[in-house]
């Protein structure tokens, strides 16, 4: 039965294809529509409606790059935990050798979409820039491919080389200081941003910059009770991130850890990662093992009299990597109020995001 399934969630996954090349010969007219919530729950698969422009990928709204994102995460956990299901029983040593003979790809659902489209997408190169990293006997944090500003893969699986995507008639390139919206989609605007250095110099009519640092809105509260208050000129800041790695006794394994507060132009919170590494002879390798990732603490409202608001998210699974799901809808935080643990490889390492 177990075999069953996994082979199932194969044939589900690469028929998306299929169910694409019909949507798209549909006349072009259906891609220009708004496509409210419910359309898209009609169509089943958002990602039927995802089309390539100009080396990025085009989506109709902000609910249809969200609800693709959503597609993705929740095929792409369902692909690995069908491999667990049937493998999971295995110890760490026997569950890894068993991913490589059988050439498992955790993110293969991704790699699948990408395909598909034919693009090029963050993911893609970052994955392979790490393949060649990894082959290093010493690993430097600062030269490492993935530690990236975009912590989400299923997020880099959406954006390009340049993590730029279009949605609607908009492009937005997302850099790590800021966001920047180009409002009418013009290719001759998007070389000008590609061009400088940092977009919140820029001055541009049609160029909106999306930004969370000091003095910009803190958003609504994260659900939890509000707390504080008083000034209303907190140093609360956004658009942080802190990584590095944490070893074992015998420094044949390590783990990174990654603690962060990011804002995307759909959504804001914090989130915590965690990575698994083993040495080899000749360089290091990702490996799967009992993992765990959580991020807590507070979030500050600077448009509500710098109210904070208590946050925390988990995650745990047998894997090479875990994220917290992004947590909440505020921006910004203030220094050392969110803080990440993450355990596996033998290591514990408690996390602080400092300004």
């Amino acid at each position: 039965m177990k075999k069953h399934f996994y082979a199932i969630t194969t044939i589900a996954i690469l028929s998306i294809g299929c169910e694409k090349e019909q949507l798209l010969n549909k006349p072009s007219s259906l891609l220009d529509k708004n496509v409210t919530s419910s359309k898209l729950n009609i169509l089943g698969n958002p990602t039927q409606l995802v089309t390539m422009e100009d080396g990025m990928l085009r989506f109709l709204t902000v609910e249809h790059f969200l609800a693709t994102e959503t597609y993705l995460r929740t095929t792409t956990e369902a692909w690995d935990d069908s491999f667990l299901a049937l493998y999971g029983h295995l110890n760490d040593e026997e569950l890894n050798s068993k991913e490589e003979e059988i050439g498992h790809n955790d993110e293969q659902p991704l790699e699948n979409f990408e395909n598909l489209l034919g693009f090029n997408s963050l993911r893609k190169k970052i994955f392979s820039e790490e393949l060649i990293w990894l082959e290093n006997d010493d690993l430097d944090i600062n030269s490492d491919p993935d530690n990236h500003y975009i912590v989400d893969e299923v997020i880099r699986s959406l954006l390009n080389e340049n993590a730029e995507v279009k949605i609607g008639k908009s492009i937005f390139v997302m850099r790590e200081e800021a966001t920047a919206q180009i409002i009418d989609g013009s290719l001759e605007t998007l070389e000008k941003v590609r061009n400088t250095d940092d977009v919140r110099t820029l001055v541009d009519r049609n160029v909106k910059v999306i930004e969370q640092a000091i003095g910009a809105g803190g958003g609504g509260p994260s659900g939890g009770g509000g707390t504080g208050g008083g000034s209303s000129d907190c140093d609360a800041k956004g658009l942080k991130r802190d990584s590095d790695y944490a070893k074992n006794s015998n420094g044949d394994r390590r783990i990174k850890w990654v603690v962060s507060v990011w804002t995307y132009p759909w959504g804001c919170g914090p989130i915590a990662k965690t990575k698994s590494y083993k040495k080899k002879r000749k360089g290091w390798k990702k490996y799967r093992t009992d993992l765990y990732a959580r991020v807590a603490g507070q979030m500050v409202n600077d448009k509500d009299d710098c109210k904070k608001y208590d946050i925390y998210a988990e995650k745990s699974k047998k894997a090479k990597k875990v994220k917290t799901a992004r947590v909440g809808n505020l921006c910004k935080t203030e220094n050392k109020l969110i803080y990440g643990l993450h355990i596996g490889a033998g290591v514990s390492y408690s996390s602080e995001l400092s300004f």
